[in-house]
C-alpha cells in the first residue's frame, strides 16, 4: 500500500480550465510543482504538502505562503474560471481530492456555473491621518468639546478630555462612512455583489470587494476614476483586481470527526437522521432553557451555552452539507462554497 502524502488544496476550476500545463510555483518555495486532480469536469488545484501545517508558523512566513498560494489561484485565474480554497486547506492524500470531487462534484460545478465571468475588485482608499487629524479638530463639534474640556472644573476635566477623543472619532467616522459611500453609489450599481471589508489601520478610509463581471471592468475603472477626481485628492485610492472571487466564493473544506458528531447530537438531544429544522428546534428550546441571562450567578452557564452554540453550528453544517462520509463509519468532509466567514453566507451544500 502506498504511502498516504498530504496534497495541498489551491482552488477548483472546471476540468478544460488547466488543461494546460500549471507553472511549478507553489509552496514551500514559490518553486514546486503545482498539479490538476479532475473528476467528472470538475478539478481541483493542487501540490504536494511537506508541512508544518500553517498553524505552527510565524506570521512572516504565514504571509510568504499566503502570497504563494494567491499566485497560483491568479495564475490557474487567467486560464478559465476559479474558485479559491481556504488558504491553509491540505487533504490527506491525492485519493481524498479524488473522493471529495466525486462526492461534491455537483457543488463545485454548480459553483462555477454561478461565478462563470465574475471576478473581484477591491477597491481601498487611505488618507493622511496627520493632515485629517488637523482638519478634524477645526470641526464644530470638536471645538465645542475641547472648549467644554478646558473651561471645565479640575474634578471633571479628565472626563471632559476623553470626550474630546470620543468625538473626533466620531467625526472621523463619520467622514470614512460618507467616502464609502460615494464610492458605493459610484460603482455599487455596476457590480453583482459588494462587500465592505473590515479597516485593519487608522489609515484606511475604505476597504470594499466588488464582485463583477469581465465585460463592465472599462466602466468600473471609468467609476472609480471620477470619483478620485470627485474627492479632490483627499484620499490615495487602489483599485486591486481582476482577482478570484476571494470574498465571495471562496471553498472551504470542513473535516468533522465521529465524536464531535456524537457530542453535538447528545448536547443538543438529537437522534437519527440529522435535519436542518430539528437542530434549529433543539437549540432553540435548550438556549431558551440555558441562556446565561437565565441562570444564576457563579453556575457554568456560560460554558454551557457556548457548547450549545458550537454544536449548533457543526450540526447544521453537517445537516446542510450532506457530508460525503457518514459520520459513523469516521471523519467527513464537507464542502461550502459563499461568502467570507463574516457574514455567513454560503451555498447550501448538496451533492
Amino acid at each position: 500500500m502506498m504511502a498516504e502524502i498530504p496534497t495541498y488544496v489551491y482552488g477548483v476550476a472546471t476540468a478544460g480550465a488547466v488543461r494546460t500545463p500549471l507553472r511549478a510555483q507553489g509552496m514551500p518555495d514559490g518553486q514546486s510543482p503545482v498539479t490538476a486532480i479532475a473528476v467528472g469536469g470538475a478539478s481541483a488545484i493542487v501540490g504536494r504538502h511537506a508541512g508544518p501545517t500553517m498553524n505552527g508558523l510565524p506570521r512572516p512566513e504565514l504571509l510568504r505562503r499566503l502570497a504563494i498560494h494567491q499566485r497560483v489561484i491568479e495564475d490557474a485565474l487567467e486560464r478559465g474560471d476559479v474558485l479559491p480554497a481556504q488558504f491553509g486547506t491540505v487533504l490527506s492524500s491525492e485519493d481524498e481530492v479524488r473522493m471529495l470531487l466525486t462526492g461534491w462534484g455537483g457543488l463545485v460545478r454548480a459553483s462555477l456555473a454561478r461565478f462563470s465571468g465574475l471576478v473581484e475588485v477591491e477597491v481601498a482608499a487611505t488618507w493622511d491621518l496627520q493632515r485629517v487629524l488637523g482638519d478634524v479638530a477645526r470641526d464644530p463639534e470638536v471645538m465645542k468639546a475641547k472648549s467644554a474640556a478646558v473651561q471645565a472644573p479640575r474634578q471633571e476635566r479628565l472626563a471632559q478630555q476623553v470626550n474630546v477623543g470620543k468625538v473626533v472619532k466620531e467625526v472621523l467616522d463619520r467622514r470614512r462612512a460618507r467616502c464609502q459611500q460615494m464610492l458605493l453609489e459610484a460603482a455599487g450599481p455596476l457590480a453583482e455583489c459588494v462587500q465592505p471589508n473590515a479597516l485593519l489601520s487608522d489609515e484606511l478610509v475604505f476597504n470594499v470587494a466588488f464582485l463583477l463581471r469581465r465585460p463592465v471592468m472599462a466602466e468600473f475603472e471609468a467609476a472609480i476614476d471620477r470619483l478620485d477626481a470627485e474627492l479632490g485628492g483627499s484620499c490615495l485610492l487602489r483599485v486591486i483586481g481582476p482577482l478570484p472571487p476571494y470574498t465571495f466564493g471562496t471553498v472551504s473544506i470542513t473535516r468533522f470527526d465521529a465524536e464531535r458528531l456524537a457530542a453535538g447530537r447528545a448536547l443538543l438531544g438529537l437522534a437519527g437522521q440529522i435535519s436542518e429544522q430539528a437542530v434549529l428546534s433543539s437549540y432553540r428550546q435548550l438556549a431558551r432553557q440555558f441562556h446565561p441571562d437565565s441562570q444564576p450567578a457563579g453556575t457554568d452557564a456560560a460554558q454551557r451555552f457556548a457548547a450549545l452554540n458550537a454544536a449548533r453550528a457543526d450540526l447544521l453544517a453537517y445537516a446542510r452539507g450532506r457530508a460525503w462520509v457518514d459520520a459513523a463509519d469516521g471523519p467527513a468532509l464537507m464542502v461550502t462554497i459563499g461568502r467570507s466567514e463574516q457574514d455567513g453566507a454560503v451555498l447550501d451544500g448538496r451533492r
